[in-house]
């Protein structure tokens, strides 16, 4: 079977661009890239919690956690010694 025939058995394995063309890039970075480890603007939005989603999620998220909160507010110190705790 040539190459191309079994390329096209299997769609999305194939970019269809030759190896020297870009076909992905890193998207713009958030702000304050060293707090975010790296983050891009798409992945930071992923954490975001919108409306509809308000009160409907479990109270143990991680995004309600404690330690995820003080980190967030920049008080790292602080967010290892809650992690800390038993």
């Amino acid at each position: 079977m040539a190459r191309g025939q079994l390329l096209s058995l299997c769609p999305g394995l194939y970019s269809g661009k030759a190896a020297s063309e870009e076909i992905w890039q890193v998207g713009q970075l958030v702000d304050n890239v060293t707090q975010t480890y790296g983050m891009t603007m798409f992945a930071a939005t992923l954490n975001e919690i919108h409306d509809i989603e308000k009160g409907k999620m479990a109270p143990n998220g991680l995004s309600t956690t404690t330690r995820s909160a003080l980190y967030g507010a920049g008080r790292f110190r602080c967010s290892r010694e809650v992690e800390a705790q038993p």
